[in-house]
């Protein structure tokens, strides 16, 4: 049966360039840090590992475990080494973790898969994220109730693959960039007018829907809480 599942998905930018530009042993080493300090992490954040390739699919137990998760993780790639980033994206909605079989795990696959609609909707937030950035949704912040973090609204994006534009926010921590994401393929900002959603880089700049628009969409819930910050 589906439940709602809080999901956080992390990749790693350019790591391609990483690997050449450490070499191979030296790029060997910090991935293999890499992994086990995160590993440890999620152990601490309760989290269940489902998908491993330039960061991690995880599974939470709550929306304040993915925050606590994601702002150490960011913390963690920068004691590793100077400028490594992750683009990070958060997101709560239905979904299943379906257990694979010994033989399967043995030839490779992960304990669990994620399976519904919450995977590729985590996969379109981390596409828009930028270097250094956790995006949620307006599902993942209204989740969150009393334990959020403070988040910063970057406004409706039209999402690739994704019927309706979602919102979506920035957790702030100290090493987010604070900025909204830059459009792309796969994401690109937009504001309504009247009935109809129009992609914001097509607006005027002189246009009173467009400040006004952005005006509401940057503004704090005062209700907002700031957790803790993991240093490792």
């Amino acid at each position: 049966m589906d439940a709602v599942c809080t999901v956080l998905y992390a990749d790693i930018v350019d790591s391609t360039r990483w690997c050449e530009r450490l070499g191979a042993t030296a790029a060997a080493k910090l991935w293999l840090r890499h992994d086990r300090e995160s590993r440890t992490l999620a152990r601490r954040c309760q989290a269940t590992e489902v998908g491993r390739s330039d960061g991690f699919l995880l599974v939470l137990p709550t929306p304040a475990s993915a925050l606590e998760f994601a702002c150490a993780y960011h913390a963690l790639l920068n004691r590793l080494h100077e400028g490594l980033q992750a683009r990070i994206g958060l997101h709560c909605g239905e979904g299943r973790l379906r257990a694979n079989s010994p033989e399967d795990t043995a030839l490779g696959a992960t304990r669990f898969e994620l399976e519904g609609l919450v995977l590729p909707m985590v996969a379109r937030v981390l596409s828009a994220a930028g270097p250094g950035q956790t995006l949620l949704t307006r599902a993942l912040a209204d989740a969150l109730g009393s334990d959020a973090q403070a988040c910063l609204s970057h406004g409706h994006w039209r999402l690739k693959g994704i019927a309706e534009p979602l919102e979506l926010l920035e957790a702030l921590h100290p090493l987010a960039p604070r900025v909204p994401p830059a459009d792309s393929a796969k994401a690109h900002r937009v504001v309504r007018l009247g009935t109809d959603w129009v992609a914001r880089a097509d607006l005027p700049h002189n246009l009173p829907a467009e400040r006004d628009t952005d005006r509401k969409s940057t503004r704090l819930n005062s209700s907002h809480l700031v957790i803790s910050y993991a240093v490792f």
